[in-house]
């Protein structure tokens, strides 16, 4: 770890950048260790948060190392995808909906299943009000805009994929309603 301007810093990887690591100063820190006697081991855990000064963005990072084992672990919130999805220009639609679009590609590119499942649908259903269609439920409003030429077959596929993902991860309570097929 070095210093920049008085505050230690950290290389993390920062995509709002050009995706390659970029020193983070370390705004707050908390550090915890605890010495086991017994088994004459250390765990040592620093929770920090890092800001990238060219950007602005905020970042946590999650230092673990245990003695017993070496085993040393960082781990770095949001994460940072290896092949980022990538931001098209969308200047023909609505503003409102590149809000969503932008928003939308930030989390998949961090992870958020379950929130970029719901940013596809809100951009399908978006698309679906500006075109016209009325259908009943997400799958008859894609099928419709892929009917009318709106939308290539594997991009309608997209927000039912990334749905089926969210609905699949653990932890999630319960399953899809009968009723969330519907809506």
């Amino acid at each position: 770890m070095s210093h920049r301007e008085g505050r230690p810093v950290v290389k993390l990887i920062c995509t709002h950048c050009g995706g390659k690591p970029r020193r983070h100063a370390i705004l707050a820190e908390q550090p915890f260790k605890e010495y086991d006697e017994q088994f004459d081991t250390l765990q040592e855990e620093t929770y920090q948060i890092c800001q990238f000064n060219d950007c602005e963005r905020v970042r946590f990072r999650h230092h673990s190392y245990f003695s017993g084992t070496g085993d040393e672990t960082v781990e770095v919130y949001p994460e940072v995808r290896a092949d980022p999805y990538p931001m098209m220009s969308l200047q023909h639609i609505s503003p409102d909906v590149q809000k969503i679009y932008g928003e939308t590609i930030r989390a998949m590119n961090a992870g958020a299943a379950v929130l970029s499942g719901g940013g596809l649908r809100a951009i399908v259903e978006a698309i679906c009000k500006h075109q016209g269609v009325a259908e009943r439920n997400l799958q008859h409003k894609i099928d419709s805009l892929v009917q009318r030429g709106r939308t290539p077959w594997h991009l309608a596929q997209e927000p039912v994929q990334r749905r089926l993902e969210a609905n699949a991860l653990p932890g999630l309570p319960g399953r899809p309603r009968k009723q969330d097929d519907e809506d």
